[in-house]
């Protein structure tokens, strides 16, 4: 099997010989990787616009303190988590705020059509007004407002998918290409990535008869 591999870091691309390869892609991906439609049928997306606000303060308020993780009560967004939670400073001076917006108020098609014809002030101005809500004290603090339109964010567990045969069709793994991806499970959740990865692994170590030790 010839594989075509894209080096990000490098800029360009090179080709490897292989007996067996993990393809860890999204159904809608997979599908047209594999010229194979059955993968991804039934299969559905919704899609998420994120928003990274940069800021030359925290944010305060009164209540519980800040967490990494903030949910917002009675709001269609999902809140913000503070995305420079990790850095060694005991208390930064300025930080970047992660909001999500899951564009769930429309049918996935209808929502992002209206996703992309939204224009960028507009994006802006939906978080800025979401989060000054919530912390009028950042007014003034702001340094910029990054945007992201995600039209196929994650899979959704529409009614029927997650124990119908269209996703035992995915499943189904065919040698020497072996597939992972939470879109196996049918929901975007980490462990069950992290549970078809492993177990894609395993399958190329099995075909390939090399020794390994289960951690399933």
């Amino acid at each position: 099997m010839t594989v075509d591999v894209w080096d990000a870091a490098e800029d360009k691309t090179f080709r490897v010989e292989a007996k067996a390869a993990v393809l860890a892609t999204p159904h809608f991906v997979t599908a047209r990787l594999l010229k194979d439609a059955a993968l991804a049928a039934g299969s559905s997306y919704a899609p998420w616009a994120v928003a990274n606000i940069t800021l030359d303060s925290l944010p305060g308020g009164t209540g519980a303190g800040l967490s990494w993780d903030n949910v917002v009560f009675d709001s269609p967004l999902l809140g913000y988590v503070v995305a420079t939670h990790q850095i060694t400073q005991m208390r930064p001076t300025n930080t970047v705020l992660t909001y999500y917006w899951p564009l769930s108020h429309l049918q996935p098609e209808e929502a992002r059509r209206e996703a992309l014809a939204r224009p960028l002030q507009a994006w802006q101005g939906i978080f800025l007004q979401e989060l000054l809500a919530v912390h009028p004290e950042l007014e003034g603090h702001v340094r910029r407002v990054d945007v992201w339109v995600w039209g196929h964010a994650m899979i959704r567990p529409v009614p029927g998918f997650i124990w119908g045969a269209q996703r035992r069709v995915g499943l189904v793994q065919k040698a020497p290409i072996f597939t992972a991806h939470s879109d196996m499970s049918g929901v975007s959740i980490f462990e069950e990535a992290y549970t078809h990865g492993v177990r894609a692994a395993e399958n190329a170590m099995a075909y390939l008869s090399h020794p390994f030790e289960t951690v399933l």
